[in-house]
């Protein structure tokens, strides 16, 4: 089926990249790629007044260091119409710098916001790809997202193996440190909790705070730095992922990140100050998490840090991952399979 886009059994796979986020999902995919002896080929073009704008200088050139270190092939976002092969876009970004007579167009997705493009008036790209690579599909249906295109593979954004050493050495932590990765709520939830007396509770226990937030929504208050304070530090691998990787917990406020915290096993406690439900409110119904009210007393707070890290909570994680989500560490050979890039 997808001889046509083989040239002495070489293959063109092409990554649409106008925004730096999407290398997290791309560097693994690529990677399996090139092990593959295919091509893989970046094509990077502009997302105006956007903090991961690919063009914007730090971003540029972190993105071209990664694409160097493979041996990815780097090019400009318009040249990719001049491409045969398969072609990745997240989303459906990008996709008009794609040429669909060439080219197999296939998306992956960043778990929820396929919605906003795949139904009903504001659909924008379902009609114009192949194939759309979901993580499951449960998700899909809780998204409203089915579709006969869909291929319930997961997300390769977790597929790179993490070192914790490396990890600590690489962010200057020390390994004899308990750390709490606090997700820093956006400022429009700040006044419906005291982040400075969760702290002090936190330094009580004898935890140091690494703070992350997005460059879009930085930290305006010294104080809520923490110990700590990253916003991405780099494209790949994924700097929350990292943080998570050497955390004991995680302070989380209602935040979709959830996923990435039980995709890697850290608990959470959570603090439910959004003006809106919880979008992934499945992923908070398991005992890897305690929900806390922003009024808490150390007293009750100290035993809630204690349960979470002192107990074993892999079964609780491998079950959430089971109904909900997808298995880590192969999906980049998954795909390269079913899409026949072999």
């Amino acid at each position: 089926m997808y001889e046509k886009y083989r040239k002495n059994n070489i293959m063109n796979v092409n990554f649409l990249v106008n925004q730096a986020t999407f290398m997290r999902y791309y560097v693994p995919l690529a990677y399996e790629v090139k092990m593959r002896r295919h091509i893989a080929n970046f094509f990077i073009g502009k997302k105006p007044k956007k903090y991961n704008d690919p063009m914007y200088k730090r971003n540029f050139e972190n993105i071209k260091g990664i694409c160097k270190y493979f041996k990815f092939n780097l090019f400009k976002i318009e040249d990719c119409k001049n491409f045969d092969g398969i072609t990745f876009n997240i989303e459906g970004n990008g996709i008009k710098y794609a040429n669909k007579s060439t080219q197999k167009l296939v998306t992956l997705t960043c778990m929820n916001d396929a919605t906003a493009r795949y139904n009903g008036k504001d659909a924008q790209y379902i009609n114009e790809v192949d194939n759309v690579i979901l993580a499951s599909e449960f998700m899909a249906k809780h998204l409203n997202t089915i579709s006969h295109k869909n291929m319930y593979l997961g997300s390769p954004k977790y597929d790179f193996p993490l070192n914790k050493d490396k990890i600590l050495h690489r962010y200057k932590l020390n390994s004899k440190e308990k750390y709490a990765l606090i997700l820093y709520p956006k400022l429009r939830d700040l006044k419906k909790i005291n982040l400075n007396k969760i702290y002090d509770y936190l330094r009580k226990l004898g935890y140091k705070l690494l703070v992350k937030t997005r460059e879009k929504d930085p930290v305006l208050f010294h104080e809520h730095r923490g110990d700590f304070y990253f916003l991405d530090a780099s494209w790949f691998p994924s700097t929350t992922i990292e943080l998570l990787n050497v955390s004991d917990i995680v302070i989380n406020f209602s935040s979709t990140a959830i996923k990435e915290c039980v995709m890697c096993k850290t608990p959470v406690i959570n603090f439910d100050i959004k003006p809106f439900k919880l979008l992934f409110d499945f992923l908070y119904k398991y005992d890897y998490i305690i929900h806390l009210d922003p009024n808490v007393s150390f007293d009750i707070f100290s035993m809630a840090v204690k349960k979470l890290t002192t107990q074993n909570l892999e079964s609780e994680f491998n079950l959430a991952i089971k109904n909900h989500l997808f298995e880590s560490g192969n999906v980049s050979k998954k795909i390269c399979d079913a899409l026949n890039i072999l």
